[in-house]
């Protein structure tokens, strides 16, 4: 079929026109799939098929093109199932949760319907994405599934039916939401909200009354119904960006598309765990995850005193009801009024009695000097029936404090502006009245704020993702950022961004401002609303150490991917209005995918750098690294910078801050070189802040020959690149062509060669050093780099320690030992070490011999390695040899010893996982030779070094011939072209007569040690040089119509062969140059001898013509 549209977003979704065979275009997409229990990246081919009612998925594995299995969207009418609920598992953590958690049990099935698959429902609801109810009264939204387009992969069961029953009620399979105020943590059928609409057509239309209790039947039911909405709202918005099944995401049935269902959300509406709080339980992969929404306290009115007279003064004054009495509160003894008058004592502040009476008056005093109880009770006692006390500082009045319920008169503080105006009043008889207070109104139900429910839901999200669904435990580290993820997901969801402008960053933008009681503009339940605005929201890296609740450290993260979406909104100039649209080009599109990305990407128990390079490395896979200076500003002003330091992401306290963008940055090329002709490349870029001009040098191994470079000077045996400018984004490449020098260079002995296919020798053997349930090291064909078959151990629930070691052998010369490998283990708790013994002695750990791919972990406290570096964790989330990772170790220090090579697997008692792949390692080499490290640096203008890297490179014995081959061009100069490489001073080269091209020097400098032009070859000059070092040998054709031949070297040369050369210009130079051939030579142009030519009475013609005469100098 023919592509309809180019694959595009993070699952490479692609379109192809029907063919004859299809009633819609045929949708591919990546997904990860099961081969008999192994995962295989794989396509999904979408197709609903012409000719039958079904709608396949069939799933083709990627690498290989075989079929691995297909489901069929299509739901077929069936009989009547009852529901059930499986009994769960308790929850491992719950995110802000107290209380222990405690297992679902089984509800009784009722109220189940013979309805369609896909039955169309209508909702009542605060309709996507608004975010609270007092701003958007609630109304229908009619099969809101369909907000994702047909035939979305989130569109085949609607939101009622989980490909066995079609429920009546909130639940389906996704989610089911239920009321839990008695705080059971059972779905409850009862509890449940019901559909009032007919069969074929569910209606859930309770309309709430905001003034009246939530609990109230009609406000239960739809605060019932407006949390299963948005639960499935972030359902499918978030599969639109890799939340999908094989991601580990919240379903019943997983539609044969990978990862393990039986796992919808169960979510609780008015729980009655407690109060002002929300919270997100989430364990692996196949159990359910649960929401907990509570009640929040209703919003207090503001409190004013009233002021009638004089006219100047009068007017509402806001006023605080004081707190050190239970019986002097104005709800029982107000409303009171009258004549305000001032306590007649020093400073008017009632520390001690008034000097005059104050019966019958509203007493005014200041606030200082003494308690507030004191100062009323002066009050009090000199017959005052109530008291107005001035704050004495600036700002709103406060709640008074201590303790004294013999004081019934009641107390309020008014601020000090207030006061100022009142006091100046005063002798003019102002009037006023204390009323009571109005009673605070209804709780609120976090059901019905848009943000909180969403911001739990991410809580789901990012747990499953990072470490993978089957991992729930990667987001527990002190400096991780669940929070502000969770706070990222709440804003996505809750800006209208069909409305939104691309300006729109500085705008204040708070969370929680419903259930907090608050305007919809007010701060909400964070220290600041997010803002791009520094001025707005402040927060940076700085502010972690100061403040470690979990809270106050998301909301530091949530602020930098905000400054970051905007960043990419400003760089793509364009919004994409539907959110749904993944692959969209807005920037809004692109920052969601890039944040879920990364947390796919990000390592388990991340901190905020290594949550900041995933999100770079999803740029790079994602987007080519289109935005990676719009990611690095966001960082970098949020003190993120290039320069910044993480420390230990199990704290938050020891971070280095920088501000810093990344300039020039080298890139390492660490794959061991091996052989005698060598085009070494050397690479930089310029991220996003460009810098004065840089060097890069690299420093040739003995035995190394430098031939030529791009651009490189050498001085000694350091290749220069000096001055090298960069602009923001370039990337620049400089090569350097060397050779085995001679005398140098020498065979390669391979002492262990083990890849458990055609090559075992290395006699490594297992070993159990302490039993406990784990596997000792064997041959396996579950996973390999090459072939089918590797070493390998697992990972289990289980104490255990198990080696994998080598029978003695020496290194010699220059050594290496290289591996490929792959783990998935629990992290930081089981993981693999290398061990070197020399002479049989004692293990020692070969963590500083790594020159590529060393450690990535360091066992955790309580485990038997417990600070020492290792591999843990899971390596890569690629399939197949692509999963591998070659680590290089030098093993040159241990020349001429007997040494033995260990890999040791250890793993604590406890699993959390239950078990784990474990370790692989395949293709084992030690290469015993010549050569060594090339230590490649990058210079700053200071000619201080930023960056380095070793290359290591072994030599063998160097190459003394070259042929023409011609296979590319006629161009001397193209490596192609000849069979090792462009001839050199210590390289031969010969002309055959069988290439398809014949070669031609027309520029430039060419070299060669001798020369010889076979018969029916053709060497062409019309331009540059050749410098001949050795022998001229012409038994072919030499056409020259310019250019010169350089003849003589350092050890003279010959003019030999059958055929007579006609020369343009020769120069004779160095040793002498000798004529040995009776077919002698002709010159056109200029003969310039600067050393002996002897003819040896054989012929040499000057030519003369119209053009032009040789001439001798």
């Amino acid at each position: 079929p023919t592509a309809t549209s180019a694959a595009s977003g993070p699952e490479q979704r692609q379109t192809f026109a029907p063919a004859g065979v299809a009633r819609r275009p045929i949708e591919v997409r990546l997904v990860w799939a099961t081969d008999k229990g192994t995962p295989r990246l794989a396509w999904n081919v979408n197709v609903d098929l012409l000719a039958t009612p079904d709608w396949l998925n069939i799933r083709v594995d990627a690498a290989t093109g075989r079929v691995l299995g297909q489901d069929n969207w299509t739901v077929y009418e069936k009989a009547e199932h009852l529901a059930t609920v499986p009994a769960r598992q308790p929850v491992a953590a719950r995110a802000g949760l107290a209380r222990a958690p405690q297992a679902l049990r089984p509800a009784s099935p009722k109220g189940i319907k013979n309805t369609l698959a896909v039955t169309p429902a209508s909702y009542r609801v605060v309709p996507f994405p608004y975010e609270r109810p007092d701003v958007t009264t609630p109304r229908l939204d009619t099969n809101p599934w369909l907000r994702a387009g047909a035939g979305n992969p989130v569109t085949a069961y609607g939101w009622h039916f989980d490909g066995t029953t079609d429920y009546t009620y909130t639940r389906g399979n996704n989610v089911w939401a239920y009321k839990d105020t008695l705080n059971t943590d059972v779905p409850s059928l009862a509890y449940s909200t019901f559909s009032t609409g007919t069969s074929g057509s569910l209606l859930f239309d309770d309309i709430p009354d905001f003034t009246k209790v939530p609990t109230l039947g009609k406000n239960r039911r739809a605060a019932v119904t407006n949390l299963f909405y948005w639960n499935n709202l972030m359902h499918d918005v978030m599969y639109q960006y890799g939340f999908t099944e094989a991601s580990g995401n919240f379903q019943a049935s997983n539609l044969g598309r990978g990862g393990v269902g039986g796992d919808y959300v169960y979510a609780e509406a008015q729980d009655g765990g407690g109060t002002n709080n929300a919270n997100f339980a989430t364990p692996p992969d196949g159990t359910g995850g649960r929401m907990q929404m509570y009640l929040f306290t209703g919003i207090t009115p503001t409190y004013y005193i009233n002021v009638t007279a004089p006219a100047a003064v009068a007017g509402n004054y806001v006023a605080v009801e004081s707190g050190f009495s239970t019986a002097n509160k104005l709800a029982d003894r107000g409303p009171i009024s009258g004549q305000l008058a001032l306590s007649a004592d020093a400073g008017n502040l009632a520390c001690n009695s008034s000097s005059v009476p104050l019966t019958g008056k509203i007493a005014v005093l200041y606030r200082g000097t003494c308690s507030f109880a004191p100062k009323v009770k002066n009050a009090q006692l000199a017959g005052a029936t109530a008291v107005i006390v001035i704050n004495n500082v600036a700002g709103a009045p406060i709640v008074m404090g201590g303790t004294d319920n013999t004081i019934t008169i009641p107390a309020v503080m008014i601020s000090q502006a207030d006061g100022a105006t009142l006091v100046a009043q005063i002798n003019n008889g102002v009037q006023a009245t204390l009323p009571k207070p109005t009673a605070t109104g209804p709780q609120l139900d976090g059901d019905y704020d848009s943000g909180v429910m969403s911001h739990e839901y991410g809580h789901g999200i990012s747990t499953r993702l990072t470490g993978g669904g089957t991992n729930t435990s990667c987001l527990y580290n002190a400096e991780q950022a669940g929070e502000g993820w969770s706070d990222y997901f709440a804003l996505m969801m809750t800006t209208d961004w069909t409305t939104a402008q691309t300006t729109d960053g500085t705008k204040a933008r708070p969370v929680g401002t419903y259930v907090n009681g608050q305007a919809p503009t007010a701060s909400g339940i964070r220290r600041y609303p997010y803002s791009t605005s520094l001025s707005v929201n402040p927060l940076t890296y700085a502010d972690m150490a100061t403040s470690t609740e979990v809270h106050n450290i998301g909301e530091i993260w949530c602020a930098t991917l905000w400054d970051m979406t905007w960043n990419i909104i400003q760089q793509q100039g364009a919004i994409e209005p539907n959110l749904y649209a993944s692959a969209g080009t807005g920037g809004n599109a692109v920052a969601l995918s890039l944040v879920m990305q990364g947390l796919k990407l990000q390592p388990c128990q991340p901190g905020f750098l290594d949550g900041r390079d995933a999100i770079l490395a999803a740029d790079s896979l994602l987007y080519g690294g289109q935005y990676h200076c719009a990611i690095w500003s966001a960082f970098a002003r949020r003190g993120m910078g290039f320069s910044a330091k993480e420390g230990a992401s199990t704290s938050a306290t020891d971070q280095t801050v920088a501000y810093d963008q990344p300039g020039v940055t080298l890139r390492k090329h660490t794959t061991p070189l091996v052989g005698n002709q060598f085009t070494i490349t050397l690479s930089a870029s310029c991220d996003c802040q460009p810098t004065s001009p840089v060097s890069i040098t690299d420093q040739l191994p003995a035995g190394l020959q430098y031939v030529s470079s791009t651009g490189g000077t050498l001085n000694g045996n350091t290749v220069t690149f000096t001055g090298l400018g960069f602009t923001k984004g370039q990337q620049r490449t400089f090569q350097i062509v060397a050779q085995t020098a001679p005398g140098a260079g020498c065979a390669i002995a391979v002492p262990v060669n083990d890849d458990r296919e055609t090559n075992t020798t290395g006699g490594f053997t297992p070993a159990v050093v302490t039993a406990g349930g784990g596997a000792a090291w064997a041959p396996t064909t579950a996973r390999a780099h090459s072939g089918t078959t590797s070493w390998a151990t697992s990972d289990p629930s289980a104490g255990s320690d198990v080696t994998l070691t080598s029978a003695p052998f020496t290194p010699t010369g220059f050594s290496l030992l290289s591996f490929y490998h792959f783990f998935s283990t629990e992290s930081t708790y089981d993981g693999g070490l290398v061990g070197i013994s020399v002479n049989n002695g004692a293990w020692q750990d070969a963590a500083t011999y790594f020159l590529q791919n060393g450690y990535n972990s360091v066992f955790a406290t309580g485990t038997t390695s417990a600070g020492k570096p290792c591999f843990s964790g899971l390596s890569s989330k690629l399939s197949g040899a692509a999963a591998f990772q070659q680590s290089v170790l030098n093993l040159t220090s241990f020349s001429g010893q007997s040494i033995r090579v260990r890999f040791q697997f250890q793993s604590d008692a406890v699993n959390d996982y239950g078990a784990l792949p474990g370790w692989f390692i395949d293709d084992i080499l030690v290469q015993n030779g010549c050569g060594g490290l090339q230590q490649v640096q990058l210079l700053n203008s200071a000619n201080t070094a930023t960056a380095s890297y070793a290359q290591a490179t072994l030599l063998t014995a160097p190459v003394t011939l070259t042929s023409w081959t011609g296979t590319i061009s006629t161009d001397w100069f193209t490596a192609g072209n000849w069979s090792a490489g462009v001839p050199t001073s210590a390289l031969d080269a010969t002309i055959p007569g069988s290439a398809p091209f014949m070669p031609l020097i027309s520029a430039g400098a060419a070299v060669a040690k001798s020369l010889t032009i076979i018969s029916g070859a053709t060497l062409s000059m019309t331009g540059g040089t050749l410098d001949e070092q050795g022998n001229w040998t012409n038994n072919g054709t030499f056409t020259a119509t310019g250019g010169t031949v350089q003849l003589g070297g350092t050890a003279g040369s010959q003019i030999v062969g059958s055929s007579t050369t006609r020369f343009w210009n020769l120069t004779t130079s160095g040793n002498a140059v000798g004529l040995s051939t009776s077919a002698g030579f002709s010159l056109q142009r200029l003969l310039l001898t600067n050393t002996n030519l002897s003819t040896n009475d054989n012929p040499v013609l000057l030519e003369s013509n119209a053009t032009g005469t040789a001439m001798i100098a």
